[in-house]
């Protein structure tokens, strides 16, 4: 993984465990955007935000996040991650 995804993750994980998840929502979505600026493209740091925004009960966000990420790249970096990338449809499908 790259080190950002890494970061998001270890956010992720870390405000879930601490019951902080609406506190770390904002900081990740910025995150995401200024580190994955292909909207197209697959990450797992996704998944993580999605987790986190469910968690939240921030569905707006996750919505609102979705709609603008229509995931149909795939690398074979990212690729790798699978139990990611099916974390991200799963959490996807919630809504």
């Amino acid at each position: 993984m790259f080190v950002v995804e890494e970061i998001v993750r270890a956010l992720a994980e870390n405000a879930i465990a601490t019951a902080q998840q609406k506190a770390v929502v904002k900081t990740l979505r910025t995150l995401i955007e200024k580190a994955f600026p292909n909207h197209h493209l697959f990450s797992p740091a996704y998944a993580y935000f999605l987790q986190v925004c469910i968690k939240a009960q921030l569905y707006g966000v996750a919505l609102t996040f979705l709609s603008q990420r229509q995931i149909y790249q795939i690398t074979e970096k990212t690729n790798n991650q699978g139990e990611e990338f099916l974390k991200f449809f799963y959490y996807a499908g919630i809504w």
